[in-house]
């Protein structure tokens, strides 16, 4: 060991110039690399990894009349009526709508304080459904969602912000000038991709308060949603609910992923009896993805972030190209002492092995030199204006994965320079 050792530092010595241009050159691939890798392992994580395959999005074509067939083109959202019997329906673990807005918190410090702060309205199944941790606390009751009760859940930023050290459940939260009782504050829950709430972006801050749904249509609380409206004239955007509109989002969650067939045939029924009470004009058309097929049908992962992918990978191998042209006249320029050992009785094994030796050096400064470029990368990516590469995530992993890279990648631009060099005529060789 010792011996390769001794050789991997005289190789360095020998040809200092040559082995640092090698590591840099293997270092910049391999941050390149490593840095997209992560970028993509981020787009790509499941956002609700102990559930996904049970947590569905219904879609549902509302076929009424004035309205054109979507095709294979669902609306994302419901009509309210539809959102509202599908909640009430037996079918299905737990359900919820979905609606975003914003409220104007006012601290106890006073109205001159106030900020604005972004909402969910939504149902208590909301937070088993999606797995949502506690730090105190906990959701609000059915009751609560069918009183209306003036209560709210808080994210652990705005607790902190508004009640500092303080336990803010129990306490009295205005919004705006009604007061709500603080049920609970959540813990460390900000998944990513924001996979229920893909309409204001994928990567877009999470919300600070979650209020019944009922309780915020008795307030007047008006929604920030997109709705998809058909027919003519402007809809009345105080009262979506008799608009020609879709702008509910809707989550559910069955028992097993096999009771996906026998959902989606509640659906078809449903669409069914609507269509016998007058309402839907067309046949069935129905769709259920869980959270991956979700994510995929609406492209969360950018075309730009698979292209420059692409590039960094095409890169590392360019840079691995270049490595093995400069150890291919590394090597070259040494054929006589290489001839010599071949002479003297070395065989090919032998010398390919002390040239392996030699090089395995560079392997490890290419890795720790990938390293530091790889941190340095992600610390440049976080400043692009793209909302994805702030929530980049460095993954051990990933990390060791890419010194394996920088190593393989190095042994690799080795191996057919010394390959060359070692079946060379020993004899021919002294002579050059």
């Amino acid at each position: 060991m010792n011996y390769y050792l001794k050789l991997a530092i005289n190789g360095f010595r020998r040809q200092w110039t040559f082995s640092v241009v090698i590591v840099v050159i293997i270092s910049i691939g391999i941050a390149a690399s490593t840095s997209m890798m992560m970028v993509l392992h981020t787009l790509n994580a499941d956002p609700l990894p102990s559930a996904s395959d049970r947590v569905f999005h219904p879609q549902l074509e509302p076929s009424v009349a004035g309205r054109s067939a979507s095709g294979d083109e669902l609306p994302d959202a419901l009509m309210w009526d539809d959102a509202m019997n599908l909640l009430r329906a037996q079918a299905g673990k737990r359900k919820a709508t979905l609606l975003e807005g914003q409220v104007t918190v006012v601290p106890r410090a006073g109205a001159s304080y106030s900020y604005f702060a972004k909402a969910l309205f939504t149902q208590a199944a909301f937070f088993q459904m999606f797995r949502v941790p506690f730090a105190s606390g906990g959701s609000w009751t059915r009751s609560d969602d069918t009183d209306g009760a003036h209560v709210v859940v808080v994210s652990n930023d705005l607790a902190q912000r508004t009640f500092g050290s303080v336990d803010a459940v129990g306490h009295t939260l205005r919004l705006g000038d009604v007061d709500f009782r603080i049920v609970g504050v959540i813990g460390n829950w900000n998944p990513r991709p924001r996979f229920y709430d893909l309409a204001n972006g994928p990567f877009a801050p999470g919300e600070q308060i979650f209020m019944p749904l009922n309780t915020s249509r008795a307030l007047s609380i008006a929604p920030r949603s997109s709705p998809a409206c058909w027919g003519d004239g402007m809809p009345d955007m105080a009262h979506l609910d008799r608009a020609p509109c879709t702008w509910v989002a809707f989550w559910v969650e069955l028992e097993t992923a096999k009771d996906r067939d026998s959902y989606l045939k509640f659906l078809a029924n449903y669409s069914n009896q609507q269509k016998a009470a007058g309402r839907f004009y067309g046949a069935p058309n129905v769709r259920l993805s869980n959270v991956s097929e979700w994510l995929t049908a609406n492209r969360v992962v950018p075309s730009a972030a698979r292209l420059q992918s692409f590039i960094a990978y095409s890169f590392l191998l360019i840079c691995i190209f270049n490595a093995a042209g400069l150890l291919m006249v590394m090597f070259l320029r040494r054929r006589r002492e290489l001839g010599l050992r071949r002479a003297l009785g070395a065989t090919k094994r032998q010398v390919f092995l002390h040239l392996l030796a030699e090089t395995s050096g560079l392997a490890l400064a290419s890795a720790v030199g990938g390293s530091l470029l790889t941190w340095a990368a992600l610390a440049i990516l976080r400043t692009r204006p793209e909302a994805y590469y702030a929530d980049i995530q460095v993954n051990a992993w990933m990390i060791l994965m890419g010194l394996l890279m920088a190593i393989i990648a190095t042994l690799a631009a080795t191996f057919l320079p010394a390959w060359q060099v070692i079946r060379g005529n020993p004899y021919l060789m002294l002579k050059s």
